[in-house]
């Protein structure tokens, strides 16, 4: 993984980055999963959870985007969990 930081369009805020694929073989999905921290409310016994972005078709030596599929809270904080690819 290169890097990653939130974005917002039309008023949502995703988790967005970029991975490089450092390998002699294609990858046909790359998964970079993160946990997110939990906001105060009902919910709040749970700490954090799993949110999931995707690359799809990453070529050796090829830089791809990848953005998470659900919306953050603008404010949500998060940190790198793990990434996969096959």
């Amino acid at each position: 993984m290169l890097g990653n930081t939130t974005t917002e369009e039309n008023g949502t805020s995703y988790i967005v980055g970029s991975v490089r694929n450092n390998c002699d073989r294609r990858f046909g999905n790359v998964t970079v999963t993160f946990k997110l921290d939990r906001q105060p409310g009902p919910m709040e016994n749970m700490s954090e959870y799993p949110i999931s972005a995707y690359a799809r078709d990453v070529e050796p030596g090829q830089t791809a985007q990848f953005k998470t599929v659900l919306p953050v809270s603008k404010d949500a904080t998060y940190r790198f969990d793990a990434i996969s690819a096959f």
